[in-house]
């Protein structure tokens, strides 16, 4: 996910709080921000888009075999 540049709800819990235990200066409110945002962008992703083909896809095979 880093070298993607893409944000990950559950590689970002680790991240921040390496982060926080090491010495950074960022805050709970950062972190909450930060997941917050990345879970809503998660959920879209992955729990709408991907999802809605797997299940575009497989209800039109079914349509298939149905004929």
């Amino acid at each position: 996910f880093i070298l993607s540049g893409t944000e990950h709800v559950v590689a970002n819990m680790y991240y921040l709080f390496a982060g926080l235990f090491s010495g950074a200066d960022i805050g709970f409110k950062d972190i909450f921000y930060n997941l917050a945002v990345s879970g809503i962008g998660n959920f879209i992703g992955g729990g709408i888009i991907v999802a809605g083909i797997n299940y575009i896809l497989a209800y039109r095979d079914l349509e298939k075999v149905k004929k």
